[in-house]
């Protein structure tokens, strides 16, 4: 989801900023991938690409400034085969 109208059920979503995010999940975990070096973060089956770029495949929460934006949301859907 790349439009800032679609909000998650904490009402997080593109437009928000990391520290939004941190506030109503404090036990998240970053990552970073090594090629493209952006950050993701996944909670259940949503996963919020930030603004930021870092290819450390872990990352501290101290890392990511707070206002660090999120830029989109990946829906994963898992169908059974």
């Amino acid at each position: 989801m790349t439009s800032p109208k679609f909000k998650d059920k904490d009402g997080l979503g593109v437009g928000s900023t990391f520290a939004e995010l941190f506030a109503k999940h404090p036990n998240l975990e970053a990552y970073g991938s090594e090629i493209e070096a952006r950050v993701h973060v996944v909670i259940g089956s949503l996963i919020y690409r930030l603004d930021m770029n870092d290819n450390r495949s872990e990352l501290d929460e101290d890392a990511i400034p707070g206002e660090t934006k999120i830029m989109y949301v990946t829906i994963l859907v898992l169908r059974q085969v």
